[in-house]
């Protein structure tokens, strides 16, 4: 089959959706389909490279209303879309975010095959975005009515499009993993270190990370905690940290690469991911389960759906401080519970294999070309 694999944000920043596509691509050519993925063009220098990208319309930096910003497509012409498609005839579309501006609300009136929707997103658990959503249902009306085929990484990941379509007919694909990279080291045998790796912004709750920290490290004065990742917040959670009393036992790396994330995953004892809201999926957690290294997760709708049954000791309220302190405590040094932890993490992860996942897409990519 020829396909496209449409992604609204720039490849030149890292992301969960990019990720995903990136291997989504890669796993569907080895299987001898004809792939190309289409996103917007940015400035800056490709973090996700492959040969098999068409750039449709210019990318840019914004800020939401949820205080995070993203890099997504701001601009493309019809005569652009009609020309790429014309072109290419492709056999299928498949649009991640289909809701995100631009892109795709462009594309999806010009696009004469069958069409498959992938949300990752979920309406976040505050009043004011629950508000925002509320006011965006004729867009969604209007990009559902193109689809052939509805999918969603989790089922917090339907709350966008739940009125607009039956959710019996969502097909519920998670995101994935790549399991040949994420892996336990045979190099790092011995493990250290609290770590954190992600955007440095406000829902990411980042500054109760630090206030439990600052509560555990009173008792393990041996311990570090890494953090990993730029954004608005960086030299307020600095100036935290010296608040605290913690800024010789904090090291803020900023940015990392990808093969820096895995190194860093490997080595670590405690993964932490205190994220408050907005989180759908929650796919660094899979990475860290994959590496061997224990997960702890704030206590989301999205998280909620992937520390399940004995993962779910991961799970905690970012805000109630002890409570968190107390969970570090535990999931570093209780042998047992660690045990058990990563005994069940190492069989839960293999559902999450980009194999598994392409399986489901080529299933729906048939029933719709055939």
């Amino acid at each position: 089959m020829k396909i496209a694999i449409v992604c609204p944000y720039s490849f030149s920043y890292a992301g969960g959706v990019q990720q995903h596509v990136f291997e989504q691509a890669r796993e569907l050519k080895s299987r001898g389909h004809d792939v190309v993925i289409v996103t917007p063009k940015s400035r800056q220098e490709l973090v996700y490279k492959t040969k098999d990208l068409i750039f449709l319309g210019q990318s840019r930096r914004i800020k939401t209303p949820l205080h995070t910003s993203i890099d997504v497509s701001i601009s493309v012409t019809g005569e652009a879309i009609d020309e790429m498609l014309a072109d290419q005839k492709f056999d299928i579309v498949h649009i991640h975010e289909p809701i995100v501006p631009i892109l795709a609300r462009q594309m999806l009136p010009r696009i004469n095959v069958p069409v498959v929707g992938t949300f990752h997103a979920a309406i976040p658990e505050k009043v004011i975005a629950k508000s925002v959503a509320g006011g965006t249902a004729p867009f969604i009306k209007s990009v559902v009515k193109h689809l052939s085929a509805v999918t969603a990484v989790s089922s917090a990941a339907t709350s966008y499009v739940g009125k607009y379509v039956d959710v019996k007919d969502v097909s519920i694909i998670p995101n994935g993993v790549d399991l040949n990279k994420f892996k336990l080291s045979k190099i790092a045998q011995t493990r250290s270190n609290i770590l954190y790796v992600g955007r440095l912004e406000k829902r990411k709750g980042v500054k109760y990370l630090l206030q439990a920290f600052a509560v555990f490290y009173k008792n393990h004065p041996e311990q570090r905690l890494i953090i990993a990742g730029n954004g608005p917040d960086h030299n307020k959670l600095e100036r935290l940290a010296a608040e605290l009393g913690i800024d010789e036992a904090t090291d803020f790396l900023g940015y990392i690469s990808e093969d820096e994330k895995v190194k860093q995953l490997q080595k670590c004892l405690v993964y932490v991911s205190p994220a408050l809201y907005g989180e759908s999926f929650g796919i660094v957690l899979i990475e860290a389960m994959a590496t061997g290294a224990v997960a702890i997760g704030g206590d989301n709708s999205g998280y909620v759906g992937v520390l399940t049954d004995i993962g779910a000791i991961g799970l905690v309220n970012p805000l109630d401080t002890a409570m968190f302190a107390t969970r570090l405590e535990l999931l570093c040094f209780n042998e047992p519970i660690r045990n058990n932890w990563l005994k069940w993490a190492q069989t839960d992860v293999k559902q999450y294999s980009y194999k598994r996942i392409v399986d489901s897409y080529e299933e729906i990519y048939k029933k719709l070309v055939s």
